[in-house]
């Protein structure tokens, strides 16, 4: 056992739980119980339904959204191939299509320009559409509803009933709100869509906070809405290289997830600063690799739809920072964020652990709370050896914005 000085950090399943968003039960059985008893650290947690189907986005099926409709243009052939053989949404590619309906706004003023019939105009063509079994997902548009406004917000009610009326797959509703959109805002678009989102684009510790944003808006309101993680280009000065882009857009995903989002929609083309073809091609990659991960044969994101978040394992900080500053001017908000969120979660006999650094410095961790001669500590996703974990505990290392995701299986 290290004889450094430790920093014991909060399990993001209890913090959600603080807030009533806990998917499933939170265990809160003491960590030291399990020092002589696998059997009970090992105990199965929930699995998806069978019912659901397998190749239907959630809440109707079992696979996790993901839509990467604003990255398909530019997307090499191979890539686009990939995204339909995983069940990511694209704009007009694959069986999953995600179809942007709606009016638009006036180029001079930004006001809405509605039809004079538009309800019925908008359910003749959500009836048309929703006979091909491609649409997977609407997104209404134009984004960005203004709750002081009564007229966008009429828009926006009338235009949702429509659509749901309209479509009898009842496909989820997505619509895009702005970094600046806050938990108030948010409150009056949640009961309207499926899928509730505010964009980040700022400091990456933040992007945690933009998710719980949504979570706190469902919470106040009686929509059954579900928070998924809005992914805009990383554009802060500091990022200039490839590799600092796909770092941080990974670390930006993760962090997301592990505040409670279940689901990614990119947001990045149109009026947002331009990157480099090499910063695009990073940032589609990043996206990309995390689709993998989730959508892949680990079923990761299965977990995160429907498997238990516990309180069990112990992340204990031995070096470094233990929390990190942040200023988002776009939201007109700063805080602190731990330096180190991590995520405890049972899918059926697999147990995952989430771990995200938010820190611009390396971190030393341990990892405890285990069984003693039980589990063995896999690192998914890159080439770290497996760890056999002799007295329940195992250090690690994590670097600047770095995420791993251990699988703890039984030895």
């Amino acid at each position: 056992m290290s004889t450094m000085s430790k920093s014991r950090l909060p399990n993001m399943a209890g913090s959600l739980a603080a807030c009533a968003l806990v998917l499933g039960s939170v265990a809160t059985a003491s960590a030291g119980s399990f020092r002589d008893k696998p059997d009970l650290f090992f105990r199965p947690g929930p699995v998806a339904p069978e019912a659901k189907p397998a190749d239907a986005l959630y809440p109707r099926g079992r696979l996790f959204p993901i839509s990467f409709a604003s990255l398909e243009k530019g997307m090499e052939k191979e890539t686009i191939a990939e995204c339909v053989r995983l069940g990511v949404v694209l704009a007009t590619e694959g069986p999953k299509i995600a179809v942007t309906i709606g009016q638009e706004r006036d180029p001079g003023t930004r006001q809405l320009r509605l039809a004079g019939n538009f309800a019925g105009e908008l359910a003749a063509k959500v009836a048309k559409l929703s006979r091909d079994p491609a649409t997977a997902l609407w997104v209404l548009s134009p984004g960005e509803i203004g709750r002081s406004n009564p007229q966008e917000m009429e828009y926006l009610q009338t235009a949702s009933r429509v659509i749901h009326e309209s479509d009898p797959e009842k496909r989820p509703l997505f619509s895009y709100n702005p970094p600046e959109a806050t938990t108030s805002t948010l409150s009056h678009i949640a009961p309207w869509v499926d899928y509730l989102g505010k964009a980040g684009g700022g400091p990456r510790a933040a992007a945690g906070w933009n998710v719980q944003r949504a979570s706190e808006a469902i919470h106040e309101t009686t929509a059954e809405a579900i928070p998924v993680a809005v992914q805009t280009w990383p554009l802060l000065p500091e990022l200039s290289s490839p590799k600092a882009i796909a770092s941080a857009t990974r670390h930006d995903l993760y962090l997301g997830l592990v505040n409670g989002a279940r689901g990614i929609i990119t947001h990045a083309g149109a009026g947002q600063q331009d990157l480099s073809r090499e910063g695009e091609a990073a940032f589609r990659s990043a996206c990309l690799q995390v689709a993998r991960e989730l959508l892949g044969p680990s079923k990761l994101g299965e977990a995160l739809l429907f498997g238990e978040r516990r309180e069990e394992l112990e992340v204990d900080i031995v070096d470094g920072p233990s929390e990190v500053e942040w200023e988002f001017p776009e939201a007109r908000a700063k805080g602190k964020t731990p330096a180190i969120s991590y995520l405890d979660l049972v899918y059926g006999k697999d147990r995952f652990l989430l771990l995200v650094n938010s820190a611009p410095q390396p971190v030393t961790l341990m990892v405890g709370g285990m069984p003693y001669a039980a589990v063995n500590a896999e690192s998914l996703f890159d080439d770290d050896p497996l760890v056999e974990v002799a007295e329940g505990e195992f250090e690690l290392d994590l670097q600047p914005l770095e995420v791993k995701v251990y699988r703890m299986r039984r030895r």
